[in-house]
């Protein structure tokens, strides 16, 4: 079946206006026009718990429809977040290979409503908050962080690697080789009420550079860097039930509230009524 007019739309909506969201200051190229094949490309639909969506066969990762076990993953490319041309694969260039973000939607009907409410704070503290493990009250463990700076509504937190040294030693000895401060995550949250955050985002850390640039709005290797500095962002979205769960590279960050719009509007473009 065609692409509802919904999305159109909102596609058609997404072309009028910028993407800079909130505070961020960074320069990106201008959204392209509406693709005029968009309402051509066939739709697949999704069930997520006893919301049913149908998304462009284009949008899902794998350009087919939702992975055999229902569960469903989406990709949209930077600056447009709109999919690749059906019949283009992400892998097929390196271009659309470090632009392409990936949307994982996911339902936790298991979980009590105080349980999903509270669900991103769990990202964020030990498994079981009364029996932290040693390892845990060091690096996982918000409390247990360094905070620094809050910017684009975002708080940043990063291991203290004076006491994660410290723990190392201790607990391996001085023969071990100590951490390394590049492969352990900064932490990046929005808090709500109560001390239970809105958004959690868990990027490569600071000491590591960003290893690609933006460049007439589109994301690119920078010559001589081999890693590239990643971010997984993590969000509710309360209506659907829906854990959601993005992954793109950390030079974007400054964006992160642009892809949370784009999700929320998506799903509620694309619900079969």
């Amino acid at each position: 079946m065609p692409v509802s007019k919904s999305l159109i739309a909102f596609l058609a909506a997404l072309s009028a206006a910028p993407v800079h969201a909130g505070e961020s200051t960074s320069s990106h190229a201008p959204l392209a026009p509406p693709d005029k094949t968009e309402a051509a490309v066939p739709t697949v639909d999704a069930k997520l718990g006893p919301h049913r969506f149908r998304f462009p066969k284009n949008m899902y990762y794998q350009q087919t429809g939702p992975d055999a076990d229902g569960g469903v993953m989406l990709n949209v490319q930077w600056p447009y977040l709109r999919p690749l041309p059906l019949g283009v694969d992400y892998h097929d260039s390196n271009d659309n290979f470090i632009n392409h973000i990936s949307i994982d939607l996911s339902t936790v009907e298991h979980l009590s409503d105080d349980q999903y409410r509270a669900l991103l704070r769990r990202m964020i503290e030990p498994l079981d908050p009364e029996k932290p493990t040693p390892s845990e009250k060091v690096v996982g463990d918000l409390s247990a962080r360094i905070q620094g700076e809050t910017s684009h509504a975002l708080t940043r937190y990063s291991v203290d690697f004076e006491k994660f040294r410290d723990f190392y030693i201790k607990t391996y000895g001085t023969h071990v080789r100590p951490p390394d401060p590049t492969q352990n995550d900064d932490w990046y949250v929005h808090m709500g009420v109560d001390g239970i955050p809105t958004t959690v985002i868990k990027c490569t850390p600071v000491a590591q550079t960003d290893g690609v640039r933006i460049e007439s709005g589109r994301i690119v290797d920078i010559s001589g860097r081999s890693r590239r500095a990643m971010c997984r962002h993590q969000f509710l979205v309360p209506e659907y039930r829906l854990f959601v769960s993005l992954s793109y590279p950390r030079v974007i960050l400054p964006e992160w509230q642009t892809m949370d719009m784009f999700v929320r509007k998506t799903l509620k473009a694309t619900e079969a009524k």
